[in-house]
């Protein structure tokens, strides 16, 4: 084989397997009284990590032991037993943030109705009311909850003219999905949206900031715009250096429906990337795809920082215990 040929398959070799993260063992996770095979989302902090499941109204908070963690606590956020879909969580002392995906569904048909009623079933979709809630949960020095409170984000998306049209359509059909919960450089909140996602594959990020003292109100926000080749975002976890200064985001993304794309890790570093003439954003890089997940990853968690790469944690939808674990990306 002539030496060029050789090289340039060899190359071929090196980038095809740099697209892809490579994985280690999972981390230990221990029986979770929360529903462990729908875990929507995850943020580490101190020694802690929160979870949150998308059935019901719970989460759970570990305290790390050594290599392990040990469950601390389990809340509801809800005194009833509503699904509250909590899709995602982010921290800065001392609150907990925990997201609702403020989307709305379809009635699913059913075998044991006609097909005249299942085509009314089928025209049928609701708000879901319980959905529409941003939470923020006080923890002491303990990370024991002390004070829950909420407030809905619907407004301020109805008030904006593009996703507006978006609120009425249900989730899985590229309507409105909240997913990806972050803190940003300067302390304002991130909403990332798993849908819509527009012509163009423009999908938005809500930046709020919030109103200082115990009052839980958004005193200013503004829309972004990420372009993620077709995907949604699912999860975003903030990058810190070794020193503790804030350098960006990680994004985790994947299909807002049944389309077949991959679950890809971007990195993004917190500003709008809708381009014109008078502005070329380059603020925003694909760093890999995750290959063969066992189930839906829907969390992701910053780690640390290598040299020419970045190591952080992945957490799975719809497969038993979360399959919490391990991989690393060029970064």
């Amino acid at each position: 084989m002539p030496k060029t040929l050789s090289l340039f398959i060899h190359a071929g070799i090196v980038l095809l397997f740099s697209l892809f993260a490579a994985t280690s063992r999972a981390a230990a996770l221990p029986p979770l009284p929360i529903d462990a095979d729908n875990l929507s989302g995850m943020v580490e902090f101190d020694d802690y990590l929160a979870l949150v499941t998308d059935e019901g109204s719970r989460l759970a908070i570990l305290k790390r032991h050594g290599a392990n963690w040990q469950l601390q606590q389990t809340s509801s956020l809800d005194n009833g037993s509503v699904e509250l879909d909590l899709e995602a969580l982010a921290y800065q002392a001392p609150f907990l943030y925990a997201l609702g995906s403020h989307s709305a569904k379809r009635k699913k048909l059913k075998t044991d109705k006609n097909q005249k009623q299942n085509l009314k079933r089928l025209a049928q979709t609701s708000p879901e009311m319980e959905r529409q809630r941003l939470f923020r949960l006080k923890l002491n020095q303990n990370a024991d909850i002390t004070k829950i409170q909420s407030l809905s984000l619907q407004q301020i998306i109805a008030e904006q003219k593009i996703v507006a049209p978006f609120i009425s359509i249900p989730s899985k059909e590229n309507g409105i999905d909240l997913e990806a919960l972050a803190v940003d450089a300067k302390g304002r909140l991130l909403v990332g949206f798993r849908g819509p996602v527009l012509r163009g594959n423009w999908v938005p990020v809500l930046r709020l900031k919030l109103r200082s003292g115990n009052h839980f109100a958004v005193k200013k926000s503004k829309w972004l715009w990420l372009n993620l080749d077709g995907r949604g975002l699912r999860g975003m976890s903030p990058i810190k250096r070794t020193d503790g200064a804030h350098q960006g985001q990680l994004l985790l993304a994947g299909a807002v429906g049944d389309q077949a794309l991959s679950y890809a890790v971007y990195y993004w570093d917190e500003s709008n990337q809708l381009s014109g003439k008078d502005r070329n954003a380059q603020g925003l890089r694909l760093l890999c795809e995750i290959d063969s997940p066992q189930g839906k990853p829907e969390g992701i968690q910053f780690k640390r920082l290598n040299q020419g790469s970045v190591e952080f944690q992945i957490l799975e939808d719809g497969v038993k215990g979360g399959n919490l674990h391990s991989q690393t990306c060029r970064f």
